[in-house]
């Protein structure tokens, strides 16, 4: 079982790396301390994110309503032989200052990921998981989207910097070590 801490930090975790020496812009601490508060994702926001995309697996679904979000304890998966680290999962929205948010992400990155994927995910090195559903154009399950690869002109139809990971969530979840 995978275990999730919170996409943040708290005033305890900060206060602990300020003593270390390490500074946090004020705008970095604001994004932290509320990132950490982002709690299971309502019924109503899965609804929402479901009317732009079409039914979500039921396993993703019952992370959202009980994780939404978060930075695995088992963070690296294996991809061709190499190891991947992932950083987080997103939650489905949150405050407007925070980052790691599906809604965020769709929005940073429009006109690039497919149309008809979900950004669930982020590695360290700043790829992204994305999660197809509904097996448009022939793509379903989970996904590494590799940002090095982008097709300059392509636009958000572009699909030749994807890899599959895995069938579904569940599975993603199950591989990480």
């Amino acid at each position: 079982m995978v275990n999730f801490k919170s996409l943040g930090l708290s005033e305890a975790e900060l206060s602990k790396f300020e003593k270390l020496g390490i500074p946090y812009k004020k705008s970095l601490k604001k994004e932290l301390l509320a990132a950490s508060k982002i709690g299971p994702a309502s019924e109503a926001e899965i609804n929402e994110l479901e009317a732009d995309f079409g039914r979500l697996p039921e396993d993703y679904r019952e992370f959202l309503s009980t994780v939404n979000g978060g930075v695995p304890d088992r963070n690296g998966f294996v991809l061709n032989g190499k190891k991947i680290s992932l950083s987080e999962f997103f939650a489905v929205d949150g405050p407007k200052n925070i980052s790691q948010t599906i809604r965020s992400k769709l929005v940073g990155y429009e006109n690039r990921i497919p149309s008809n994927s979900i950004p669930i995910g982020g590695t360290v090195g700043g790829d992204l998981i994305l999660m197809f559903v509904g097996g448009h154009g022939g793509f379903s399950g989970i996904y590494l989207w590799r940002h090095e690869i982008e097709a300059e002109n392509a636009g958000n139809e572009f699909y030749g910097n994807v890899e599959k990971l895995t069938e579904d969530f569940s599975s993603l979840l199950a591989s990480l070590v």
